[in-house]
């Protein structure tokens, strides 16, 4: 294993008087709603191929780092080895860890759906959508202004039933192309819905409890 130099060992220490090294705050963080662990941690292709190895991060569990890696960076490497299925806040859930992306889930979309609605312009609406979003299957259902949603379900009285890839989600919601929306039932239910949404507002402002 090569030996630091003089230099980067006396830097390393001093990096370690002088962060807060003591406050662990940000692993309990980390792991705060940890559900369970992939094992094997291995990501493999349909052909079989691991595209994600896990598992060779494993050096990383260790709590001091090696004499030639910066401390700071150990740290958040640990920080980053910290991994799968999380529940953020109760029905809310994050996979992280697992390449460099984190995965959306169809509640979280619906979640933000109803975040966005427009509470006075939908107060007289009332609208029943089926979604198929990539074979998962999910009813909102707007009434007195208020966007609710039941995972797993369709509703035979559904005004329609709106069928597309996430890709055409993504497009839908960032972008307000309904191209990518096939619908069975009444065609312009999809417009009467989106057509209530608040546009996102990132400065928005969060109240804390």
């Amino acid at each position: 294993m090569a030996q630091p130099t003089d230099a980067t060992r006396r830097r390393n220490d001093e990096l370690r008087r002088e962060l807060p090294f003591h406050d662990t705050q940000d692993f309990e963080d980390a792991r705060r709603g940890f559900i369970a662990t992939l094992s094997p941690g291995v990501i493999r292709a349909t052909d079989g191929r691991p595209v994600w190895d896990l598992e060779s991060f494993g050096f990383a569990s260790a709590e001091d780092a090696p004499a030639t890696v910066n401390p700071s960076l150990w740290r958040q490497l640990r920080l980053l080895a910290i991994h799968f299925p999380f529940e953020v806040v109760p029905g809310i859930c994050q996979v992280r860890g697992l390449d460099l992306s984190n995965i959306t889930f169809l509640s979280q979309v619906l979640d933000g759906l109803a975040i966005r609605i427009d509470g006075m312009c939908a107060a007289q609406e009332r609208l029943v959508l089926n979604w198929d979003v990539a074979g998962e299957r999910a009813v909102t259902t707007l009434n007195d202004g208020v966007l609710t949603y039941v995972l797993g379900a369709s509703d035979e009285g559904a005004a329609a039933t709106l069928r597309l890839d996430r890709e055409g989600l993504v497009r839908a919601l960032t972008a307000g192309d309904l191209s990518g929306i096939a619908v069975e039932g009444d065609a312009a239910a999809p417009m009467r819905l989106f057509a209530l949404l608040d546009d996102p507002d990132p400065g928005f402002e969060i109240v804390a409890p």
